[in-house]
């Protein structure tokens, strides 16, 4: 306990941007990049994007992992635009010779086909200095939890910056210690299932932080003390697809975890994108960071066969998915008529303790309850698909999405199963059985 409490207090250096933290030649050198970053974006400025986005650059989605270009294609066509970009709320930098890592918690206004969307959500980006230069090579948003407030600094706490290494200016390909790196990894998704907080304790550095998918903030502490209460219990904790590129004494590894548990008794079921940071101190590797993402769509694994999940239709998940989204979609948008369009009738809502049917299109005039005004709610999104069973006319999907209100605040997760069928050559949504109001 003692250790664990000990570990809290290294982990809440938070540095705000008027901190000594933030006045190192590196560190101003990597928050100024971080600047022309936004702006860039801002104005849709692509010469300076390609400029400081190196060219092996990935960012971490609800989708996947996306390559420069990929990320940049919709800015290129102006299918995507920043309207606006708030001042971060906080910001912590971390350096470690020439990585620097920045995570914030930013607000920004998206114009996407038209529509502005605002969303809050903690933001980190990867830096690496190459011949002088920072470059980004790796960018990663979650949306934010309400009401999530960071941790906060503690005098006489060490800053990241006062923690530096001295390290190469290019990333080793050792196959050596990405493997070793590798095998943290599987030693931490056992220590996890075991609840062995003994392997954790040793894992995790004293500052260790972490954005979680539901967009909060974890300490070491947290981590471990949530083992120790018996309030988490994981049943499986697989990563996989992992990509680990080793930058002298710090290593990032991006992967896939598949997960089956609960906290507090709540599903944490489900898959996620992350992203983790470890340092070798004393020859030793630590996690210091991890940023999650949701996955939107669980993605198949061999071991799937195994287990007699075959049943499963590629073409129809494609059309379900493809509804699926059309359908939150038009909801943002106060769409009847693409509501009506990405629905099958007679159409059954199943949500609150009642039943609801819409016979004909004429029948069917909302699917948002009066309640979520009072709710403040002002838009949906869609965190992750997983397809159950799928046939060519008909598909089971487990749905999990979000309700956020104006100002990008989400304030609740839901989960949903909602059946899709072929009518006629028409894919739409027949059943949606939920637990939300």
């Amino acid at each position: 306990m003692e250790a664990a409490q000990s570990a809290s207090t290294q982990a809440n250096a938070v540095i705000s941007p008027s901190t000594d933290s933030d006045t190192g030649p590196d560190a101003q050198a990597v928050l100024a990049r971080n600047a022309e970053l936004n702006q860039a974006f801002l104005h849709a400025d692509m010469a300076m994007l390609e400029r400081i986005i190196a060219d092996d650059c990935l960012q971490i989605t609800q989708n996947g992992t996306k390559t420069k270009a990929e990320w940049l294609a919709p800015y290129r066509t102006g299918a995507s635009r920043f309207e606006s970009v708030k001042p971060p709320e906080w910001r912590r930098i971390r350096l470690y010779g020439d990585v620097a890592v920045v995570t914030s918690a930013a607000g920004i206004v998206m114009v996407v086909q038209g529509e502005s969307r605002p969303s809050r959500f903690f933001n980190t980006r990867t830096w690496v200095k190459r011949s002088g230069q920072w470059y980004l090579v790796l960018a990663q948003n979650t949306p934010r939890g309400a009401d999530i407030q960071p941790p906060q600094t503690e005098s006489g706490t060490k800053t990241e910056t006062e923690q530096q290494n001295t390290m190469p200016s290019h990333a080793q390909t050792s196959s050596q210690l990405e493997e070793e790196i590798k095998k943290l990894e599987a030693e931490r998704s056992k220590a996890q299932v075991q609840g062995d907080t003994g392997k954790l304790d040793e894992l995790l550095a004293p500052e260790f932080m972490e954005v979680n998918t539901a967009g909060q903030i974890r300490t070491k502490r947290e981590n471990i003390e949530g083992h120790k209460s018996g309030q988490m219990h994981w049943e499986k904790f697989d990563p996989d697809d992992l990509n680990v590129g080793v930058y002298g004494e710090t290593a990032v590894v991006t992967g896939r975890l598949t997960r089956k548990g609960t906290f507090a008794g709540r599903d944490l079921s489900g898959q996620s994108r992350y992203t983790r940071y470890y340092v070798r101190r004393q020859g030793r590797w630590q996690a210091i960071f991890q940023h999650s993402v949701p996955a939107i769509a669980a993605e198949k694994k061999p071991s799937d066969e195994a287990s007699g999940q075959e049943n499963r239709n590629p073409e129809s998940e494609a059309e379900a998915r493809r509804v699926i989204a059309a359908f939150s979609e038009a909801g943002n948008k106060r769409d009847l008529v693409g509501l009506r369009n990405a629905v099958n009738f007679p159409y059954v809502r199943i949500a609150n303790g009642k039943v609801s049917i819409s016979r004909t299109r004429e029948e069917f005039t909302s699917d948002a309850p009066p309640q979520w005004q009072s709710e403040g709610w002002h838009h949906s999104t869609v965190d992750s698909v997983e397809f159950i069973q799928s046939s060519s006319d008909k598909v089971h999907a487990a749905v999990v999405f979000s309700r956020y209100k104006a100002d990008g605040t989400r304030y609740a997760t839901y989960r949903t199963l909602r059946i899709i069928t072929k009518q006629d050559g028409h894919w739409g949504i027949q059943c949606s059985s939920s637990f939300a109001p």
